[in-house]
């Protein structure tokens, strides 16, 4: 019995070895949680996780969400399915198209800017 496990053992380190260099070269991003666990105990060093972009990330309405947990307005239909890519700017909340004002501002009004 003992001698089945070292033979295992030594089949599965070399296993990492050969398939290392692949999951090194390999792009991680959307990979799932504990699959980038896996891949950090065969001595892989994982990318630090960048914060995305602005723009990318969805959320719902943080006025809609509010008012969809008012009890004085049990009438209101469920407005929690606003979601929108727009962040207030002030706060960070996400804020959709109805609860948000949007400046149209000409070009000779627009303030000139310091580059």
């Amino acid at each position: 019995m003992k001698d089945r496990r070292s033979r295992r053992q030594l089949f599965l380190e070399q296993m990492v070895e050969m398939i290392s260099p692949q999951i090194k070269r390999r792009n991680m991003n959307g990979l799932q949680r504990h699959i980038l666990y896996s891949i950090a105990v065969m001595g892989v060093q994982l990318p630090i996780p960048q914060k995305p972009p602005p723009g990318t990330q969805r959320g719902y309405c943080h006025v809609c969400d509010q008012l969809s947990q008012d009890p004085s307005k049990p009438d209101q239909e469920n407005t929690r399915s606003s979601r929108t890519r727009v962040k207030y700017d002030r706060c960070e909340n996400f804020v959709c198209d109805s609860h948000s004002q949007r400046k149209k501002i000409c070009d000779f009004c627009q303030p000139p800017s310091i580059d």
